[in-house]
């Protein structure tokens, strides 16, 4: 198959909803939860999708950011202060109410990638079982992601389209040398991924 990515590209981050993996969200999401809740030896609370849906309004209202961020095991600790392994709890909780599979096309993109030798990075709106989701749907290509340019939203309490969490992305890339026209951008969003990698000079491609 001939290449997808343009000539010149050394390095390539990928969005992952929509781009890496995707799947629908569930409707029954406050039995699941409930039914993880339980798996945990917690008692349910009535409404929990509601109370947890709340939770991130609450946060977001706290947030001066304009596009602010949540660490999803932060609220559940909250909700459930009894929590133990609160990565664990949320990781299921996820896995429960929305099931993903891979984005074929950007499985494509990814291998090719990896095959040219491009720096791989990410750049996402996710939380933190997002990297055991991407382990766990690419065991072999996850390894070969640069470390560096793993850029989560939960960790910096922004989301995209904040330009900041693309300049924190590129800027190991430039201390290596790497000019803007040579970083792709891979994503779904033309608002959210495109707009905002094209600002800084990088180039881009759009998931259909």
């Amino acid at each position: 198959m001939p290449s997808l990515l343009p000539a010149g590209i050394r390095a390539v981050f990928f969005d992952v909803y929509g781009t890496l993996l995707d799947g629908p969200r569930r409707d029954d999401r406050g039995q699941k939860m409930s039914e993880v809740a339980r798996q945990f030896g917690l008692h349910p609370i009535p409404q929990l999708d509601q109370r947890l849906d709340q939770a991130i309004q609450d946060s977001h209202a706290q947030s001066s950011e304009p596009f602010p961020e949540i660490d999803i095991r932060e609220l559940w600790q909250a909700i459930f202060p009894d929590l133990g392994d609160r990565d664990r709890f949320a990781f299921e909780v996820e896995e429960a109410i929305h099931p993903v599979s891979i984005v074929p096309q950007g499985a494509v993109l990814l291998e090719q990638a990896v095959q040219q030798g491009a720096a791989l990075g990410v750049i996402s709106n996710a939380q933190a079982y997002t990297r055991s989701l991407l382990a766990q749907h690419f065991p072999h290509h996850w390894k070969s992601f640069d470390s560096e340019l793993l850029v989560f939203s939960y960790e910096h309490r922004i989301a995209k389209p904040d330009l900041r969490l693309f300049q924190t992305a590129q800027l190991p890339l430039l201390r290596r040398g790497f000019q803007p026209d040579e970083i792709l951008m891979v994503g779904d969003s033309p608002g959210h991924d495109l707009l905002p990698a094209a600002q800084l000079g990088w180039r881009t491609l759009q998931i259909e």
